[in-house]
């Protein structure tokens, strides 16, 4: 069995027209990976949301650089640094990273394989 931890809410992460970082993509891996030949070998799991994923990002970055990225993100769309943002950046964002700490754990802890669809 092999875990998949996807959300729905990733499609929220709007990046432009153009932008290989498309909502579409998401949809088209969860659609093939539903009806593929190996669809019940996989157990599709949401992310887990009751960790405080912001103490988790403050390993990795300041809290000034993580207020950034929300005040950005809350403004609306652009482009931070290298990355698109559009208004529901940030809160994808951490959702993505409690995804992929709950993948590492199902690793570490479970010995399960995990793939996380962000």
């Amino acid at each position: 069995m092999m875990d998949i931890i996807y959300s729905e809410k990733f499609l929220q992460h709007e990046t432009g027209y153009m932008h290989p970082e498309q909502p579409e993509r998401l949809t088209a891996i969860v659609d093939s990976l539903r009806s593929s030949t190996v669809a019940d070998q996989i157990q599709w799991l949401n992310p887990d949301t009751s960790r405080n994923v912001i103490k988790e990002i403050e390993r990795v970055h300041s809290t000034k650089y993580i207020e950034e990225v929300r005040a950005y993100s809350a403004r609306g769309w652009g482009c931070f640094e290298s990355t698109q943002i559009s208004p529901e950046s940030f809160e994808v964002a951490c959702l993505a990273v409690n995804a992929w700490l709950d993948g590492i754990d199902n690793v570490w802890h479970k010995g399960t394989p995990s793939f996380v669809l962000a």
